[in-house]
């Protein structure tokens, strides 16, 4: 239970100990008999406990319902965040999926032209087509280590940082 909830619990017990204490003041006749004709004394003693432990059941009650619907509202959205990173997942191993078998039919033509026409080895744009498509397999690369990283999370080691500086330097 958190600590924001204590004051409301608290509020809630608060009805329950003024209803007990008005009435043990009640019954020990602690109160002027001015207030109060002295033959109803108890029953009144009796009626201000009871309505005091019905309210301060009452705030009980309320607090326990908003304690359950944070909970309940806290699930959902931890299943809301699982639904949307399972479909981040799908999303990026079906671009992966989608963005391979392209960029393989290029480079198998591309290989498929060399051999059939050994002329054009260094033709300008068959280098260009060449640089692209490792350009877009190094992305789609990049792309599947990413979303490998949303799934297995960041590992935490401890570094020594004068060599990470040293080797960043």
């Amino acid at each position: 239970m958190t600590r924001r909830w204590l004051p409301l619990l608290a509020l809630a017990a608060l009805p329950l100990l003024v209803g007990l204490g008005l009435s043990l003041l009640l019954q020990a006749g602690l109160l002027p008999n001015y207030l109060f004709v002295g033959q109803y004394r108890a029953d009144l003693a009796a009626l201000v406990s009871l309505g005091g432990g019905l309210t301060g059941l009452l705030f009980g009650l309320v607090a326990l319902m908003r304690l359950w619907a944070d909970s309940s509202l806290a699930r959902v959205r931890r299943a809301e965040k699982q639904i949307e990173a399972a479909a981040r997942r799908r999303f990026f191993q079906r671009l992966d999926h989608e963005l391979k078998n392209p960029i393989t039919v290029i480079r198998l033509g591309l290989n498929n032209l060399r051999q059939q026409q050994p002329a054009l080895e260094g033709a300008p744009s068959l280098v260009r087509i060449e640089q692209q498509t490792q350009r877009l397999q190094k992305l789609v690369k990049d792309l599947r280590a990413l979303s490998e990283l949303e799934e297995r999370g960041i590992e935490r080691t401890a570094v020594p940082l004068p060599g990470v500086l040293d080797e960043a330097v």
